[in-house]
């Protein structure tokens, strides 16, 4: 069997997720750009008072000395973390993780070359106001006679290796979840008032038999990239993925309440967005359901060789229960009566669906169809595709 052309371009869907997550990005690149600053001020200030200074260039205090080490240090560290959230990350995304650690590593070490020579030729011209020559003169000696190149190449080079795993682990958890693994904040359970959103593609059996497996992988491959990127972008934790089926949520707070909406909202705009994209690539548009609730949940930390953050209780359930029901009332967003009532949603954007029994629960449950924006009829079905799945 011939290979698919959509093999080739890793990742059309990928780009789209680029421009779609670009401040989402850029915040990382800010972040990181500080916490490398940080730590070569924190150097500085071992230097100049725990070590032999005489080893060590440009740490003689002089007025400006700190406000200019610190301006080109920033200036370097945002472009060296711009080279790996974005070029460098898409050259390496197709190979093996050490390879691309080993790589982009060496790049930064380099790049840190170049920025221990402007800094010293900065600050020993502009701080020191001495003559190039002598400023050269220094610079060799400081390199050949001392190990001022060796420490500060080594320890950018591990600093990097550290930023470039902790990335991927970040990647790999979700955003947010790493970071309370490493806190250690859910070792012990803990009970949490959380927005939770069930997004399920629409016609997953059909358009699966019409695609065919290979190419359905990348289809849903594109799919979740770009729900994702909408989770992402309004701070949605993404909890798992199972098969097409995506499971977020969000602590309840005022802030939050905004953001669980424009996340659906500006999911449904990506996908109507690309649907030129889905055309010319599968020939069918996805469409999704989502299923929203919010209730009391426990948010602990589970595994023993493969931890993870587990929520569970009535509510994800309950919103389990909603996504499918919004298959069988033909509704694209389906909410309970009190996830509407948190969040305070409008009579215009929230209309009563129905009363319904919903399995596990002992009364009958009010929810309620939500219009965020409306469809384009340019979308394209699977021809012969059922409206929805059975459920």
């Amino acid at each position: 069997m011939s290979k698919l052309n959509l093999m080739d371009p890793l990742d059309a869907a990928m780009q789209i997720n680029r421009k779609t997550l670009r401040g989402y990005y850029l915040r990382q690149v800010i972040t990181i750009a500080v916490i490398w600053t940080l730590l070569d001020f924190s150097r500085f200030l071992t230097l100049i008072y725990t070590e032999d200074a005489s080893k060590f260039p440009y740490v003689v205090h002089a007025p400006g000395l700190l406000r200019t080490r610190v301006l080109v240090m920033l200036l370097f560290s945002a472009f060296m973390s711009w080279l790996l959230i974005f070029p460098l990350k898409e050259t390496f995304r197709r190979k093996p993780l050490w390879l691309g650690v080993a790589v982009k590593s060496l790049v930064i070490a380099i790049i840190s070359a170049i920025t221990m020579l402007v800094q010293f030729y900065v600050i020993y011209l502009f701080i020191y106001r001495l003559p190039f020559g002598e400023s050269t003169r220094r610079l060799v000696d400081f390199a050949t006679n001392t190990l001022w190149v060796y420490h500060n190449l080594s320890s950018r080079f591990m600093i990097t290796v550290l930023t470039l795993l902790a990335l991927e682990i970040n990647e790999k958890y979700s955003p947010g979840v790493f970071t309370d693994i490493f806190l250690g904040k859910y070792i012990q359970p803990k009970e949490q008032m959380r927005i939770i959103a069930f997004i399920d593609l629409k016609n997953s059996t059909p358009t699966a038999e019409a695609l065919g497996h290979q190419k359905y992988f990348f289809f849903i491959r594109d799919f979740i990239h770009h729900i994702s990127s909408a989770l992402l972008l309004h701070d949605g934790l993404i909890y798992q993925y199972i098969g097409d089926e995506i499971v977020a949520s969000w602590l309840l707070t005022k802030k939050n309440r905004e953001k669980s909406l424009k996340a659906i909202e500006t999911a449904q705009r990506i996908i109507l967005d690309e649907n030129g994209y889905y055309r010319r690539r599968y020939g069918v548009v996805p469409d999704f359901r989502v299923g929203l609730h919010c209730g009391m949940v426990m948010v602990g930390e589970i595994g023993l060789v493969k931890k993870d953050i587990a929520i569970s209780g009535d509510a994800m359930n309950t919103t389990a229960r909603i996504r499918s029901l919004a298959g069988e009332v033909d509704q694209d967003i389906l909410a309970s009566e009190y996830f509407v009532q948190q969040l305070g949603i409008s009579p215009e954007v929230a209309q009563l669906a129905g009363s319904f029994e919903l399995k596990g629960k002992a009364e009958p449950m009010r929810v309620y169809g939500l219009n965020l924006i409306r469809k384009r009829a340019s979308q394209v079905r699977v021809p012969g595709a059922a409206t929805t799945d059975s459920v």
